[in-house]
């Protein structure tokens, strides 16, 4: 009985040793550990990488220089907003506000018509006078000045021509004019491009492809005064 207790101390392992299961255990989690922070340091190396990316400092590259042709000048003159435009009115002074024309309306000539307050000349264009008498065909008579303002009424009659100043100063009282000269529309339609193509008025300083082959078009199929060549052959004197 001694001698078997004996043989089983003998075999006890040793105060302070570890057991080999621990030490197995330990190693095992020191590579494990080992191996999670090589990883954390491997992902903030990364993160940081792409922090300085996105971070990064892009210079736009430089404007090409404006041509000398495209500055802006304090002297430079201003863009005309006026209705036809390749003509040069000497207006300087840039937009020109737009009126809206109400009635009654009296023509005076087949390019002039007054309101209550104030009468507008259409620019560019004439008719003829007011009591005008003309040659048709087979060398009859007819009043074609006359003919020429209501052509004029009836295009502007029940509507709201809208006016533009082209030049000049209007005077604000019936019947005169000033010295102003607008371009007007009627329903977007220009006024004195219609009464050219019916021939009741002609251009004198309007040169436009439009006016142009407006009045191409009235003297072909012989329109309004073109019917007698525009023969003007008398002007009563107006009633008082």
């Amino acid at each position: 009985m001694g001698e078997d207790i004996r043989d089983m101390r003998g075999k006890e392992p040793s105060p302070g040793a570890a057991p080999p299961q621990w030490r197995s255990l330990a190693i095992t989690g020191a590579i494990t550990l080992l191996l999670a922070a090589c990883g954390l340091i491997a992902y903030s190396v990364h993160a940081a990488r792409q922090r300085d990316r996105q971070e990064a400092i892009v210079v736009p590259p430089a404007p090409a220089p404006m041509p000398a042709s495209e500055t802006s000048s304090d002297n430079a003159e201003p863009a005309r907003l006026t209705p036809y435009s390749g003509r040069d009115f000497g207006m300087r002074s840039g937009f020109r506000p737009s009126v809206v024309v109400t009635g009654p309306f009296e023509p005076i000539q087949a390019h002039v018509f007054t309101t209550e307050t104030r009468a507008f000349v259409l620019d560019g264009i004439e008719g003829p006078p007011a009591t005008a008498i003309c040659l048709g065909d087979e060398k009859r008579l007819w009043a074609c000045g006359l003919q020429s303002r209501a052509a004029l009424i009836g295009l502007i009659r029940d509507r709201e021509p809208l006016c533009q100043l082209v030049s000049g100063k209007p005077a604000n009282k019936p019947r005169d004019p000033g010295t102003g000269l607008w371009n007007c529309t009627v329903d977007g339609a220009d006024l004195a491009l219609r009464l050219v193509d019916g021939g009741w008025a002609r251009p004198t300083s309007r040169n436009d492809s439009a006016i142009l082959a407006a009045l191409g078009r009235a003297k072909e199929a012989r329109r309004g005064l073109w019917e007698g060549a525009w023969d003007i052959v008398r002007v009563p004197p107006v009633a008082p």
